[in-house]
């Protein structure tokens, strides 16, 4: 009796740990199953830490060291043409990068191809997004961060804050104030005067897509580029059977909105919640509307899944600024589905699909997750109904036969 007893409950245990296991999206159907193990190669560049990590088990990886050597090379190269607060030089001469080029106005300058490239795919995203992604307004954005600055001793009076605010305001935005030409295979930019390129809304995403194409030339599939916790690049996920990778939502109010099933594809956030400072009751950040040229406050964290990191970065940055009316708006008109919206008023705008999004509680859809977890429960309850019959019965068959040799 005593081992049936256990037996029923074996299968109760089992039933109910399956349904948990489910809810989690844990995957037990091969024993043999081992959690992802990295080749892994950290760089700093951009004043963040990239990482790139490439699956011990990809069949291309038999190159992992020349490979992780060739991204560094990448994204170390990006860096040095996309930064603008420093000079470099190789050979005594100068490299012709974004700092080279903001501190020769109205100049023609040859750069290469790259960088000309880069400015180019920033240049049709500002006229995407009607103008709230803006490479130009360097001079505005270094104001703002001068303004945040946490080691900055910024003890203004509300009326000295607040004329700075306006003196910010009256920078002017410079029209087509970056001008692009090719000649003979070369590439050349000229900026106007007023005009500041700062490429930090789009430099991080850039470099991860091009790790990525020079991964796909190797034949590599199994990979994890990232750009600190904002720009992410997943390949393929061996270790899962639909090839996701897991990726938290953090909710800048607290705790984990939920997670994002990635696979061959980049998740990129940009929000308020690193770099802001607050003054007189008002939160101040780094992202910096090129339409009101102030940081709004709207909006606490925007994310975006794409294909492309570069693109992500971007859109992400210029969503961010926008109120409620006009993404709606601009999201139906460009077909911008797959972002969440944390708002500073708490609410969240989720347009991600089903099999890409999981709450936090591990559901992808209440009414869908909730038929198919009772559909198992249904099962369980189905499995101890027949143990509870079956004891029942074999009870009553050692009574009976207990009245009868009694008698």
């Amino acid at each position: 009796m005593l081992k049936k007893v256990i037996s029923v409950c074996l299968m109760i245990f089992v039933g109910l740990f399956t349904v948990q296991a489910l809810n989690n999206n844990i995957v037990f159907a091969n024993s043999e199953i081992k959690p992802n193990e990295y080749h892994k190669k950290s760089i700093s560049a951009m004043d963040t830490d990239f990482s790139v990590e490439i699956d011990v088990n990809d069949p291309k990886a038999n190159n992992y060291l020349e490979q992780l050597k060739r991204s560094e090379e990448i994204i170390t190269n990006i860096s040095i043409l996309t930064d603008n607060f420093e000079g470099y030089d190789v050979l005594g001469e100068p490299v012709k990068n974004v700092y080279y080029i903001n501190n020769n106005v109205n100049k023609k300058i040859e750069i290469d191809k790259v960088l000309y490239d880069i400015l180019e795919f920033s240049l049709e995203i500002q006229v995407l997004t009607e103008g709230y992604f803006n490479i130009s307004i360097g001079k505005i954005i270094d104001k703002w961060k001068d303004l945040i600055d946490p080691l900055a001793n910024n003890n203004y009076t509300e009326e000295q804050f607040n004329k700075i605010v306006e003196e910010i305001k009256n920078i002017p935005i410079i029209d087509n104030g970056i001008v692009l030409t090719k000649e003979n295979n070369k590439y050349y930019v000229l900026i106007k005067e007023g005009v500041k390129i700062d490429l930090g809304g789009i430099a991080k995403g850039y470099a991860l897509d091009e790790v990525e194409k020079y991964f796909k030339e190797e034949g590599l599939v199994n990979y994890k580029i990232k750009g600190s916790a904002s720009s992410l690049k997943y390949g393929y996920n061996s270790n899962n059977d639909k090839g996701y990778t897991k990726v938290g939502v953090s909710n800048p109010f607290g705790g984990i909105y939920g997670y994002i099933n990635v696979a061959n594809k980049t998740v990129t956030t940009s929000g308020d919640t690193e770099q802001n400072k607050e003054f007189f009751g008002r939160l101040y950040h780094h992202i910096i509307s090129p339409i009101t040229k102030m940081p709004e406050i709207d909006n606490r964290i925007a994310i975006i899944v794409t294909e492309s990191a570069a693109l992500g970065d971007a859109l992400s940055t210029a969503i961010f600024s926008m109120d409620k009316k006009k993404l709606e708006a601009w999201g139906k008109q460009n077909n911008l589905t797959e972002y969440i919206i944390i708002k500073s008023n708490k609410k969240i705008i989720n347009n991600l699909k089903e099999n890409e999004f999981v709450n936090s509680d591990g559901s992808t859809n209440i009414v869908k997750a909730s038929i198919f977890d009772w559909l198992i429960i249904s099962g369980v309850i189905i499995v101890f109904g027949v143990g509870i019959y079956y004891i029942s019965k074999n009870s009553k068959s050692k009574l009976s036969n207990k009245e009868d040799s009694e008698e």
